[in-house]
């Protein structure tokens, strides 16, 4: 991923906002996000009556679609720069319970310098550490109680966490240390092929 250092001028939403991205049409993040909206928010908003959630993502389906007319919930579409949707949320939030393989929305979220909570699916190939470079949530009550009220009500943590999560990305999953990484697998390829 692109890791870019913060910019410091650029201002959260005014509300506490959370942010889910995806391509919207993947049965996987239409179950997120749907579940994030019925199941998950309403509960935020009892204890953070003003907490938004704003669902990023190309091609939203019908029913994703629909869950803008529930209250605090906003479903953008497609959009020109991911990025600036997600630095603007207070934290990032996946909830994913099915599908596999890397969420590059998860790193992307990171290197955004945002919170990141999410369920053990969604952090599927990904070596960051739970508790210390993102919080780690399962079932509904685990997201609200001990991951996302934690967060929005705690600035110290979210910074921890997001700063935590920042360098856990930019160490391991930005373009240049990747491109380190092959270049080391390559050359100790061809210094075995001699």
């Amino acid at each position: 991923v692109d890791v870019h250092e913060p910019d410091h001028d650029f201002v959260k939403c005014e509300d506490p906002t959370i942010v889910f991205s995806g391509v919207m049409n993947y049965d996987p993040n239409a179950d997120a996000a749907l579940r994030l909206a019925r199941e998950i928010l309403p509960y935020i908003r009892e204890r953070i009556s003003n907490a938004a959630l704003q669902i990023v993502g190309a091609e939203p389906i019908r029913c994703v679609q629909g869950l803008a007319q529930l209250p605090g919930v906003n479903v953008t579409g497609t959009v020109p720069v991911l990025r600036e949707y997600i630095e603007r949320g207070h934290l990032f939030i996946s909830p994913i319970r099915v599908g596999s393989g890397l969420k590059n929305k998860i790193l992307q979220a990171m290197a955004c310098r945002v919170p990141v909570v999410a369920s053990p699916i969604s952090m599927e190939g990904i070596d960051a550490v739970a508790g210390r470079d993102y919080l780690s949530a399962e079932s509904n009550e685990d997201f609200v109680r001990s991951a996302v009220l934690l967060l929005l009500e705690s600035r110290e943590l979210a910074d921890e966490v997001a700063l935590n999560g920042y360098s856990f990305v930019k160490q391991n999953y930005q373009w240049s240390t990747q491109a380190q990484k092959l270049e080391q697998i390559l050359l100790s390829l061809m210094e075995s092929k001699q």
